[in-house]
């Protein structure tokens, strides 16, 4: 017996497939360094102790990044702190994959859900 709900097709991409990621150089841990201005060594340990909550979904990353300033005893401006962390994460259009896309979409119209998964 076939359900509905079944899984007809899942993309898993990891990060070199849907977006070629190779080069862009930035993670989390990287971003707090330049948001904070805080020694590299100490952004992954700062990011293990205080990733629950964005991760999920429990807080905006505004909250988080406010959050992360006062746990440092540096307040920023939230607004612009998540602009710019926003500006190291744009892509050129070139890291697209855009023939995947336009597969992904030719999916959509005879499946009713797509998982793309990445890490």
């Amino acid at each position: 017996m076939e359900r509905d709900s079944v899984y007809k097709h899942i993309i898993f991409d990891f990060g070199g497939v849907l977006i070629r990621l190779k080069g862009t150089g930035s993670n989390i841990p990287d971003d707090l360094v330049k948001i904070f201005r805080i020694r590299k060594g100490d952004a992954p340990v700062l990011w293990n102790e205080n990733r629950y909550k964005p991760i999920r979904g429990l807080e905006t990353p505004k909250e988080f990044l406010r959050r992360i300033g006062r746990r440092l005893g540096k307040e920023i401006d939230a607004d612009n702190a998540y602009k710019a962390w926003n500006e190291y994460h744009k892509i050129d259009k070139d890291r697209i994959s855009w023939e995947l896309l336009k597969y992904v979409r030719h999916l959509k119209t005879s499946i009713r859900c797509i998982c793309l998964l990445t890490p």
